[in-house]
């Protein structure tokens, strides 16, 4: 039984409290809930989505993500990259 898909993400959070609450504690995650979670990455980070889902980062599948899209939201594109312990 698959539920609507979130619109956004305090509705998933709320959906994924709801679902916490009624089953047990080490039950796995029903899988739309990982794909809500991804389909929010066009408007949250994916930092943002885990925090309020307590979703793990690596349990989300964002191999079907665009990768550039993911590189400007996390900020990566913004910042030079910088060697550490390396001196010119």
């Amino acid at each position: 039984m698959d539920s609507p898909v979130a619109v956004d993400l305090p509705d998933l959070k709320a959906q994924l409290d709801q679902w916490r609450q009624s089953h047990r504690k080490r039950a796995r995650i029903p899988d739309h809930f990982y794909k809500s979670a991804v389909s929010l990455l066009d408007r949250y980070s994916v930092a943002a989505i885990c925090r309020e889902t307590r979703l793990r980062p690596a349990s989300l599948d964002l191999s079907t993500v665009n990768a550039f899209s993911l590189a400007t939201k996390s900020g990566l594109r913004r910042r030079p990259l910088l060697a550490r312990g390396c001196r010119l």
